[in-house]
C-alpha cells in the first residue's frame, strides 16, 4: 500500500541540494572511497604487489545524490535536510571495512590540541582492540591511501582532508 501511494504521487519539483549538503555528500563520498581503497600484498612475504588504488568518489557521490533526492521525494521534502544526510552517512559507511572505519573513528575522536592528533601504533591497537601487528600493516596501507600520515617516531595522524570530511559528517 505504502509503495503504491508513493509511486502514485505526482512529483512537480525535484528537491534542491543546498551547497552545504552538496559539500557534505562530496566529502562523504571521497572519504568512503578512500576507506575502500585497496593495497594488494603478497600473501607470503607481505610485500606490496601493485600500486595502491582508491576510487575518486565521483560515482559514489552521484549515487549518494540520487539516494538523497529519492529520500527527499519520499519524505516530501523540498530540499536535502540534515536528517537525510545522516541517513546517507550511515548507508555510505556500510561498505567501508570495519577495521578501517574503527581506526579512522579512534584517530578522530581522540585528537586534542595537546596530542596534535599524533598516536602510536600501540595506542591505536589498544583503542581499536586489534593486534598491534594488524594495526601496523593497516596504518602503512592507510598512509599509502592518503588517509593517515606518518609523523616522526612512527606516530600516526589523520590527513587534513580526512579530518575535514569527518568533521562535516559529525556535524
Amino acid at each position: 500500500e505504502v509503495a503504491t501511494e508513493v509511486l502514485a504521487r505526482e512529483i512537480t519539483e525535484i528537491p534542491s541540494i543546498p551547497p552545504d549538503a552538496a559539500e557534505t555528500i562530496l566529502s562523504l563520498a571521497q572519504l568512503v572511497a578512500a576507506m575502500r581503497g585497496v593495497v594488494s600484498r603478497d600473501r607470503y612475504n607481505g610485500q606490496i604487489a601493485f600500486k595502491p588504488s582508491a576510487e575518486i568518489g565521483t560515482r559514489l557521490a552521484k549515487q549518494l545524490c540520487g539516494l538523497a533526492l529519492g529520500i527527499a521525494i519520499y519524505r516530501q521534502e523540498d530540499q536535502i535536510t540534515p536528517e537525510i544526510l545522516k541517513t546517507l552517512a550511515t548507508v555510505a559507511r556500510d561498505p567501508a571495512p570495519d577495521r578501517i572505519e574503527e581506526i579512522v573513528k579512534q584517530l578522530f575522536v581522540r585528537r586534542t590540541e595537546e596530542n596534535q592528533g599524533l598516536f602510536t601504533t600501540s595506542e591505536i591497537s589498544q583503542w581499536s582492540r586489534f593486534p598491534q601487528s594488524t594495526i601496523s600493516v593497516l596504518m602503512q596501507d592507510l598512509d599509502m591511501l592518503y588517509i593517515v600520515k606518518r609523523g616522526q617516531q612512527s606516530n600516526w595522524r589523520l590527513n587534513s582532508p580526512c579530518v575535514t570530511s569527518v568533521k562535516l559528517l559529525a556535524s
